[in-house]
C-alpha cells in the first residue's frame, strides 16, 4: 500500500463506542446515599448508551480482563465515568490486567470529582505511590540531575502525581520545562496542553501552538488533534479549517483513532470537497517532508486552486511539604 493509500484509509477509517454500569453504593447516611445514588444512576444510564463499556462489562464476566481493558480504555478516553473508576480499580488491584499504580491513579483522579465511590481507593493508591516508591524516586532525581531527559521527564511526573514524593507542582512544572527544552516530545506535548487548559500555568493558546507543534513534529498524535482543535475553534490563530483538517488527518494516521470524530464532523458539515483535497495534500506533504522525501514532479498532486480565505498564520523527598495539600 502506498504512502498516499494508507493516509486516505486512516482518514476516513471509522471507530467504535462505549459500556455499562457497577452497583449501585450504599452508604450509612440516607441523604448522602440518596445523592450518591443519583449521581450513580446518571453515570450508570450514560455508561449503558455505551458500546465499549458494555463489551467491556461481557469481557469481565468471561474472564478476559486484558481484552476488557482496551474497550474500557477507549470508553475512559471518551470521558465515561464509569469506565474511568473500572480501569482505575483494575489497575490498583491487577484484577486480569498488570497492577499499574500510575494508571490507577490517572483514572481514579479522573472519575473521582464525578463518583464518589473512587474517593476511598484513590486515596489509598496516593499514599503507596508516595511510600513505596522512595527508592524509584531517588534513582530518577539522580538521573535527571545529570541531564537524562526522559528522567527529567518522569521526574516532573513524579512530583506532580506524589510518587515517592510529595506532591509538588512547582517542581514538576520545573522539571517539564527542562524535559520539553530537551526535546522529550511527551514533555513537550504535556507542557503545551497545560498551556491550552490553563493547567498548572497561565493559559497561553500562543505557547500552546508553539509546544503542540514541536512535539507533532516528533510524531506526537494527540499533540496534532490538539492543533486540529485550535485552528477549528480559533483558539490563539484565525480560523482555518483546511490545516484543522490536516492536523487531525495526520493525528489518525498517526494512531490516534479519536481525531477521527471531530476529522468526521468538518467533513461532514463545516468543509466543502476541495478544502478536504487540500487539507488531504498538506497532510501527505507534511509527512513527506518529515521523512525528508521529495515526491517526484511528475507524482506529486497538484493542490487545488482555493477561494481566498483567512490564512494563519531542591529538597528531595518533601514529606513534610505538600505544596497541593
Amino acid at each position: 500500500m502506498t504512502l498516499t493509500s494508507t493516509l486516505l484509509c486512516a482518514v476516513w477509517l471509522h471507530t467504535a463506542i462505549l459500556n455499562e454500569a457497577l452497583a449501585t453504593p450504599n452508604t450509612s447516611d440516607e441523604s448522602e446515599r440518596a445523592t450518591v445514588e443519583i449521581a450513580a444512576d446518571t453515570l450508570h444510564a450514560a455508561a449503558h448508551a455505551d458500546s465499549d463499556y458494555q463489551q467491556a462489562m461481557t469481557l469481565l464476566e468471561q474472564g478476559q480482563g486484558a481484552t476488557a481493558a482496551g474497550f474500557l480504555e477507549q470508553a475512559a478516553h471518551r470521558g465515561v465515568v464509569m469506565a474511568q473508576y473500572r480501569l482505575g480499580l483494575m489497575y490498583a488491584q491487577g484484577e486480569g490486567i498488570d497492577r499499574d499504580l500510575s494508571l490507577a491513579l490517572r483514572w481514579l483522579k479522573a472519575a473521582a470529582p464525578h463518583y464518589p465511590l473512587a474517593i476511598e481507593p484513590l486515596q489509598r493508591v496516593r499514599y503507596e505511590l508516595r511510600t513505596a516508591y522512595t527508592d524509584e524516586f531517588d534513582r530518577t532525581w539522580t538521573a535527571a540531575q545529570a541531564g537524562d531527559a526522559l528522567s527529567m521527564f518522569k521526574l516532573a511526573i513524579m512530583f506532580q502525581d506524589g510518587v515517592g514524593t510529595a506532591p509538588n507542582s512547582a517542581r514538576a512544572l520545573e522539571w517539564l520545562q527542562q524535559a520539553a527544552q530537551a526535546n522529550v516530545a511527551d514533555a513537550q506535548a504535556r507542557l503545551g496542553t497545560f498551556y491550552l487548559t490553563g493547567e498548572l500555568l497561565t493559559q497561553d493558546f500562543q505557547q500552546a501552538e508553539y509546544w503542540l507543534t514541536r512535539a507533532a513534529s516528533l510524531g506526537e498524535s494527540v499533540s496534532m488533534a490538539l492543533l486540529g482543535t485550535l485552528y477549528r475553534d480559533a483558539k490563539g490563530v484565525k480560523r482555518n479549517v483546511i490545516t484543522a483538517m490536516q492536523w487531525f488527518i495526520l493525528s489518525a494516521y498517526h494512531g490516534n483513532t479519536e481525531a477521527l470524530s471531530s476529522l468526521d464532523e468538518l467533513v461532514r458539515w463545516h468543509s466543502t470537497p476541495i478544502q478536504q483535497e487540500a487539507a488531504q495534500h498538506a497532510a501527505l506533504m507534511w509527512l513527506l517532508q518529515q521523512r525528508g522525501i521529495s515526491p517526484p514532479a511528475e507524482s506529486t498532486p497538484t493542490p487545488p486552486t482555493l477561494p481566498p480565505q483567512e490564512q494563519t498564520t531542591e529538597p528531595r523527598h518533601e514529606d513534610n511539604l505538600d505544596t497541593d495539600g
